[in-house]
């Protein structure tokens, strides 16, 4: 009987140990304080999968590239709330069309982070364009991403290294 028990107590413990390390809902970065939780990342990159696929983005690029991408938007929506330059629809998907990126607005999931990347986009030509000095949270925002995702470079505007849990982003501070 104690045989019995042993077999079956044991991998429950076990399991319940290992549940405890799994990851939970947390957050993918932080934007100027704001933060991008990573249920955000998953439904954002369920609704662009099929598309990535078709442009050869692997399973495993996915999610960074939608990370890149919340990111983007969530500078560019911090922007616009604070700026007389508000892009319109019209000259998103105006936008949309000359990159090549109307099937990514197809699944709302998807399209609004798209939105979000042609909107910065189209703020950082009208800046340059009129010569105005760029806001700080526009040219250089506190950016924080989990490590997992990599870390984040600003000269880019992309996720750099592996992901890797070794790899820290010096700006990362894990919330509560």
């Amino acid at each position: 009987m104690k045989k019995l028990v042993g077999s079956v107590v044991l991998p429950v413990v076990g399991l319940a140990l290992l549940a405890g390390c799994a990851p939970t809902g947390g957050t993918a970065a932080i934007v100027n304080g704001v933060e991008i939780p990573d249920s955000r990342i998953v439904q954002a990159t369920e609704g662009c999968a099929s598309v990535l696929r078709e442009f050869g983005v692997t399973e495993g690029q996915m999610r960074l590239q939608v990370v890149r991408w919340a990111v983007i938007d969530e500078v560019a929506s911090q922007f616009v709330a604070t700026s007389d330059l508000k892009p319109t629809d019209a000259e998103i998907l105006a936008e949309a069309r000359a990159e090549g990126a109307e099937a990514f607005l197809a699944d709302a999931r998807c399209g609004q982070l798209t939105s979000g990347v042609l909107r910065y986009n189209l703020l950082a030509a009208a800046l340059a364009e009129s010569g105005e000095e760029w806001p700080q949270t526009f040219r250089a925002p506190d950016i924080e991403i989990n490590p997992r995702y990599g870390v984040w470079d600003p000269s880019s505007l992309t996720l750099v290294n592996t992901g890797s849990l070794s790899q820290f982003d010096e700006n990362y501070r894990p919330r509560a």
